[in-house]
């Protein structure tokens, strides 16, 4: 790996453990937000809820209004089932007024991976990095980005494991933005752009 991208997630890290990011570079769970997913396998749609729940937990000491915090995840819900892909999920769940003026985190494994490329050709502002990037990266990837027309953040969590450390991590410490990067074992690692896997080959 290019020592430069071991040294910025080392930076990344140190900043998030001493409080010191800057905010304009790390976004924390806010309102309005919503987490999608769509119908996948029942013991990923299951570790989806409760990954979310878990981020609501974290998250209750600042102030995110209850009555919102119940309705925010329709598309993976186990009490309401999901469509089998997120574009459909998006257009059956939301009004698009709404999720287009909200922040959005996308949850699938790897093996959905194309499920993107039809959610940007529908609605490319709601994708944080385009397929064609996307798709260069190894996995886990994680990557958040905002929306410079809406304000709102757009994210992409596509993993095969969700766990607590990682809704904490969004829910208090907050993640990087315009990076792509994994969560693994409580560790954040900053992935090498599509520029420099190409250059490296």
């Amino acid at each position: 790996m290019n020592p430069i991208t071991i040294l910025l997630g080392l930076l990344i890290l140190g900043l998030f453990l001493s409080g010191g990011a800057p905010e304009t570079d790390v976004w924390t769970l806010e309102y309005p937000f919503n987490f999608i997913t769509t119908n996948v396998e029942r013991d990923y749609r299951e570790k989806s809820v409760k990954f979310w729940k878990a981020a609501m937990s974290f998250s209750k000491k600042r102030r995110i209004r209850r009555e919102r915090e119940w309705s925010t995840i329709r598309g993976g819900r186990s009490s309401a089932p999901a469509s089998r892909s997120l574009a459909k999920a998006v257009e059956k769940y939301w009004e698009l007024s709404d999720i287009g003026n909200s922040n959005n985190i996308f949850i699938i494994p790897p093996w959905q991976i194309r499920q993107i490329e039809e959610l940007e050709a529908k609605y490319p502002n709601l994708v944080s990095l385009p397929y064609d990037e996307l798709k260069q990266y190894s996995y886990p990837l994680l990557y958040f980005a905002r929306d410079t027309q809406t304000d709102r953040v757009r994210g992409l969590i596509i993993i095969d494991e969700l766990d607590d450390s990682l809704a904490k991590l969004l829910a208090e410490r907050g993640v990087p933005l315009d990076t792509p990067f994994r969560y693994e074992n409580g560790q954040l690692q900053v992935l090498e752009s599509p520029v420099e896997i190409l250059a490296s080959k």
